[in-house]
Parts: structure tokens; sequence; C-alpha cells
């Protein structure tokens, strides 16, 4: 992940190498030099309306990049739900000295982990 720091040092980077002063860059922004001062000089996280205009006026692009798979970020979080729910499950048998060998735990979580992929996606986050 890229720190808010470093692409407002970008940009920093490429309004120097520009020549272009803050003034201008405030004035081609519709912001104030105060806004642009405290974002570019502070490296303070400023607001993403404010970073995208001044990437903008310098030329430059700010994205979002996916770095993995939706079905590979439902299908993690759908293991990892299915292993608490077991592990609470068990958490309780274990009170009443009832038990449940790694194996069978875990074909639990997988027909666990299966239901919850095949149903609806709102089940995944709750």
């Amino acid at each position: 992940m890229v720190a808010p720091q470093d692409i407002l040092a970008e940009l920093e980077s490429q309004r120097q190498a520009l020549g272009m002063s803050l003034s201008v860059l405030a004035r081609r922004c519709g912001l104030s030099i105060a806004t642009v001062q405290r974002s570019l000089r502070d490296q303070r996280r400023g607001r993403l309306s404010t970073v995208l205009a001044m990437a903008n006026v310098l030329g430059m692009d700010v994205g979002v990049v996916r770095r993995r798979r939706v079905s590979a970020i439902q299908q993690r979080q759908a293991k990892e739900k299915a292993r608490k729910l077991v592990s609470m499950a068990l958490g309780n048998a274990a009170l009443e000295n009832q038990t449940v060998d790694e194996e069978a735990r875990r074909s639990i979580e997988r027909e666990i982990e299966e239901s919850l992929l095949r149903g609806s996606k709102l089940c995944l986050w709750a």
C-alpha cells in the first residue's frame, strides 16, 4: 500500500520540477494557498478531492489498483468466518465435555466455507 505522504511527496516533487509556485498551483486547483501548503509541505492527510485536483494540474494520475481478485477476497473471508464459527461452536461443546477430532473440525470448516460462498455475500461480512 502506498502511504499518503508518499503520494504527496511525489506531487511536491513534480511541482518543483515544473517550476510551479504554490500560489499558481493553488489558483489552478481552485484551492487556497494554505490548503496546498498544508497538503504538500506538512504532508498531512488531505482530502482526496484536493489530492486529485493537484495531481490533475501537475499532469499526474492517482489511481486505485486492485491487488486481489474479488473471489480470492471472498474465499479468504469465508475461510476465516468458518474457522471462527467452528471455534465458537467447539468451545461450547468443550464446556459440555464433547470433543471433535481435527479431521472432523476441518471438514466442518470446509462445509461452512462452501455454504458461505454459495449463499448471500452479505453473510460473509456480517
